[in-house]
Formats: C-alpha cells, structure tokens, sequence
C-alpha cells in the first residue's frame, strides 16, 4: 500500500473514531442528559433527526477533520505522538474552542452546554490525533 492509500486509511479510520466519540460522549450514560437540560433540543426533537442524512453528514464531517489534521502534522512534519496530541490540542484550542466559546456568549447559551460540546470536539481531535500518531505509517 502506498503512501498515500495509508493516510486514506488512517483519516478514515481516525474520522470513524471521532465521530464514535460523539456517540459516546452524548449517549444518556455519559454527557447526554445533561446536554439536553442546558439546551434548547428536545428529547423528542433528537429522536426525529436521527435519520441517516445527518448521521451521514456528521461522519463525514469527522472524517474531513480527520483530514485536515493530518495534512497539518504531515506539513509541520509532527509525527511523535506527544507532538500529534498537543498539535490537536492547540487546534482545538485555536479553531473550535475559542470560537465556539464566542459563539455561545453571544447566543446566551449555558456554559454548560458549551463545557459538554467543547469537550466532545476536545475528546474527538485527541481521539483522532492517537489514531493518526499510531497508525503505521
């Protein structure tokens, strides 16, 4: 397998883990209800947009992540996994957290709902960011 069919399997691979994080961490046993009691999404609200095109979209958005952050390891050359994981972190930092904080001041959302979906996006980047230090290469 060449190069580049190896990082197409690794972003895949570490886009499938990310977007299992959000499953995870917005399931009922993990962040999810407390999620919906600082949000304006019902219960019933999520049960009818569950079909498959958001679900889709959400994988592919995740993957598309996944992408991004390697193409930046790869240009930086960051190929030792404290390096990957701390570069995921500064992203997330930089491009999803500050902003995304911005986002919910403005919109009077509780800092709570932020805390759970920045550390959803937080556990996602350093999920992916593992799968891509440790996939071989």
């Amino acid at each position: 397998m060449g190069p580049f069919a190896s990082d197409l399997v690794a972003v895949v691979i570490a886009g499938s883990v990310g977007f299992a994080v959000g499953g995870l961490w917005y399931a009922p046993f993990a962040f999810g209800q407390v999620w919906l009691r600082h949000t304006t999404v019902s219960a019933e609200d999520l049960q009818r947009s569950a079909a498959f095109g958001p679900t889709a979209l959400a994988l592919f958005a995740a993957i598309a992540q996944a992408a991004v952050l390697r193409f930046v390891l790869s240009a930086a050359r960051i190929e030792q996994p404290a390096q990957v994981l701390g570069c995921a972190l500064l992203l997330w930092l930089g491009f999803t957290a500050a902003p995304s904080l911005v986002d919910a001041l403005e919109s009077r959302r509780p800092p709570v709902s932020w805390l759970v979906d920045a550390g959803h996006r937080l556990a996602a980047a350093l999920a992916m960011g593992a799968v891509l230090a440790f996939y071989p290469k």
